[in-house]
């Protein structure tokens, strides 16, 4: 099972039992959730585990064998392979988009593999071919379309057998109802190398119990007047919504065209038109072309428009993009609908799709970037019919338009302004801008290094309200830094963000881009203070500094936090608290809680100040750095720093230069108490509402990377919620010779 994610009016499955029952042989569901799909993330991940969660229900009432795998560390592996060499025939849906069609090639040689469109009314191999223009498809399909489009779908009345009791698969398979029971699948994606700053939709829940819900109530509400709704995005009910349930085959189209040929109408008329036309034109040109993402397959015409045109651009880097900040309110609202909801209205992502290019000079990178933000944030990206759409935006399946305009060429425009003007903009505002999960947050985050201002920097992003508390007197931590009278840059902390995690990329091209850092494999060098690289993160959110949190209560519907502000006490209230400080103070804080946090880190000593020259005798355990000419920096090993850290500043200070040879004038003195952790939880910890993060709760513990990731995850965990048991519902189908 891969992206025919049910059991009902599924050719896939119908298949698959339909032989086993005839060969008298076992039948058995392998459904691998792996993390290697493109722009892999916690959005996609929870989609598709809710709907593995219905199949897993589904497969149960029909007495199927249904095993799920979830790729994850400590279990990770070839298991498709070596169940496909214990199989007599693996039976799976036709995917043309890549990796799914190279992993396809690849068992071929372990197995008799067959693959089955369970996408199409018509089926991809059955028509076999690609046709530019959708009316030309129109006309070569109608017939058959019509055909097809009222048949009932037939109804297995096989039981096959199941696994023979003595049999184990290769792997221990997961219980995916009981894991979003218990914390709606936090624990399982924390093993997951999958993106956590694309978080979970909480408003639309994958499977098909969900599908079929939202189906039929659409066709009681919105079909009959589709015709007249379906462009207006400010209208809520206005188009089906149904595009990230198909796109992961959660419902059946067979079933959908079925039931609105059955409804009729105007409404239904235009509907079909979408879903026999469009949407499976999209899916046959998919699978005519190796590579049908790619530029290469723009029309001529429209690729030479794109490289004669004269326009101005005013330039914006994809970061800038994916944050809405073009100052265009359409489209600014549009980006951040799909940011925070994983969804966009389809006549607003034409309009959306074409914007590109007024902000990006190359016309095959903004396509690149268009696709990128379509497929990270949406539902159903990664679908040969949203692919099709945001191409079409720059040429495919159209035909070249005049007069030729500067920016756009002979390409049809779709000028956002115009689009505003025809729709209730506030409206569709409201719509969009809504924070992600639906309800905005009030969220405390102590602590004002990397991890709680990389939090901050997401949850503003999503939405809701941020106050940092932070109890120095500017932010920055451990992360602290300087300029010297020279420029140089003067790190008191860490010379380096080590160990970033690859799905921080897009996050770190923007910080080069800015000055912040350069990259050097997967670590960063800072070219400006770190301080300045969280003031930049912290943009959004209310800064508290000289904040010393005393205490952490929970109260009804909240978290209290008591503070001291220079002798001052003072309470504050949030929905959720995130905590982001070194792992010994959370577990001082923790144990407020009632919860056991395990942890310890080095401590960390350094010293600075003028030199003639340097010391030709080094003391065991100094590091001696030449930051310019006139400034030395010290720091100390972890062993020594242990010794001196119950002294004073001006006694570590006179300690550290007399024992190099060194007039202590001029000279000061940084320690951390707790620097770098060496053991600690590894991964986010949360109760009653407060979640703990940083480079102790984190994949490598101790590093740059470990802080941003916790952050991350704990971000999406605040938007997934637990799971209740799916309602079951059997289809009521006829028998095969209907169809």
């Amino acid at each position: 099972m891969r992206t025919a994610i049910r059991l009902d009016e599924c050719p896939t499955f119908d298949t698959a039992i339909h032989i086993a029952s005839t060969k008298d042989v076992p039948l058995l569901i392998y459904h691998g959730i792996d993390e290697r799909y493109p722009h892999a993330s916690y959005r996609h991940h929870r989609f598709l585990l809710e709907g593995a969660a219905d199949v897993a229900d589904r497969a149960e009432s029909l007495g199927v064998d249904h095993i799920v795998h979830v790729s994850r560390k400590g279990s990770r592996g070839p298991y498709l392979i070596e169940l496909a060499k214990e199989s007599g025939l693996v039976i799976t849906d036709m995917v043309d988009l890549e990796p799914w069609a190279s992993w396809s090639e690849r068992l071929y040689g372990n197995c008799c593999l067959v693959e089955v469109d369970s996408h199409c009314v018509l089926p991809r191999p059955v028509f076999g071919k690609t046709i530019d223009r959708p009316f030309r498809f129109r006309e070569a399909t109608k017939n058959q379309m019509k055909k097809r489009a009222s048949l009932n779908w037939p109804r297995m009345k096989l039981r096959p057998k199941g696994m023979p009791e003595t049999w184990n698969p290769p792997f221990s398979p997961v219980d995916v109802r009981l894991e979003l029971t218990n914390d709606g699948g936090a624990e399982l994606m924390s093993g997951c190398d999958i993106d956590p700053t694309v978080v979970p939709v909480k408003e639309l829940r994958g499977g098909s119990s969900s599908a079929t819900a939202r189906w039929e109530n659409w066709c009681k509400t919105g079909l009959r007047r589709y015709h007249l709704n379906r462009n207006n995005a400010a209208l809520r009910d206005g188009v089906s919504g149904m595009s990230p349930w198909i796109h992961y085959g959660m419902i059946s189209v067979t079933q959908i065209v079925r039931e609105t040929s059955a409804i009729g109408g105007k409404g239904a008329e235009k509907f079909l038109d979408e879903m026999l036309v469009f949407r499976e034109h999209a899916q046959h040109h998919a699978h005519a072309l190796k590579h049908p993402e790619r530029w290469s397959n723009i029309p001529e015409w429209a690729s030479s428009s794109w490289a004669d045109r004269t326009g101005t651009i005013s330039e914006l880097s994809p970061m800038e993009l994916e944050r809405s900040c073009t100052g265009d309110v359409l489209w600014d609202s549009a980006q951040t609908g799909l940011v925070r909801h994983g969804t966009m209205h389809n006549n607003v992502r034409m309009t959306w799709g074409k914007a590109f290019a007024n902000w990006v000079d190359d016309p095959e990178e903004a396509m690149k970037i268009a696709l990128e933000q379509n497929n990270r944030f949406a539902l159903d990206g990664r679908d040969p019919s949203s692919i099709a759409g945001v191409q079409w935006c720059f040429g495919l399946f159209d035909r070249a338009f005049g007069p030729v305009d500067a920016v756009m060429g002979k390409i049809r425009k779709r000028p956002t302004l115009s689009h505003q003007n025809r729709i209730d903009i506030a409206e569709y505002v409201d719509i969009t801008n809504r924070p992600a999960g639906g309800i905005p947050l009030d969220i405390g985050i102590i602590g004002g290094g990397l991890s709680g201002m990389f939090a901050a920097r997401l949850l503003t992003d999503l939405g809701h309200k941020v106050t940092i508390w932070d109890k120095g007197a500017r932010i920055g931590g451990r992360l602290t830094g300087w300029n010297t009278d020279s420029g140089e840059i003067f790190h008191l902390g860490s010379r380096s963000l080590d160990s970033i995690p690859r799905w921080m990329d897009r996050f770190t091209e923007e910080w080069e881009r800015l000055g912040f850092v350069k990259r050097n494999g997967s670590t960063l060098i800072p070219l400006k203070p770190i301080p300045d690289l969280l003031n930049h993160l912290s943009q959004g959110s209310d800064v508290r500094l000289s904040q010393r949190i005393t205490h952490i209560d929970v109260i009804k519907n909240g978290v209290r936090l008591t503070r001291d502000f220079d002798g001052d006490v003072n309470v504050s209230t949030h929905d959720k608290v995130i905590v982001a400080v070194p792992v010994e103070q959370a577990i001082v804080i923790a144990s407020w809680l009632g919860l056991e946090i395990m942890g310890q880190s080095y401590s960390k000593i350094i010293s600075w100040g003028p030199f003639q020259d340097i010391p030709q005798t080094v003391p065991e355990g100094y590091n001696l750095t030449k930051v310019d000419d006139s400034t030395l920096l010290v720091e100390l090993s972890s062993d020594y720093s242990e010794i001196l850290i119950e002294n004073s500043l001006d006694q570590i200070t006179k300690i550290i230069s007399e024992r190099m040879g060194l007039c202590s004038d001029g000279w000061k003195s940084h320690k951390w108490r707790y620097s770098t952790p060496f053991s600690g939880p590894e991964s986010v910890l949360s109760k009653n509402g407060v979640s703990f993060i940083g480079d102790a709760f984190g994949m490598e513990i101790g590093t740059s990377g470990a802080a941003l990731e916790s952050a991350a995850r704990a971000v999406s965990n605040l938007h997934l919620s637990k799971f209740e048991s799916a309602f079951r519902r059997s289809r009521i189908q006829a028998s095969l010779f209907d169809w």
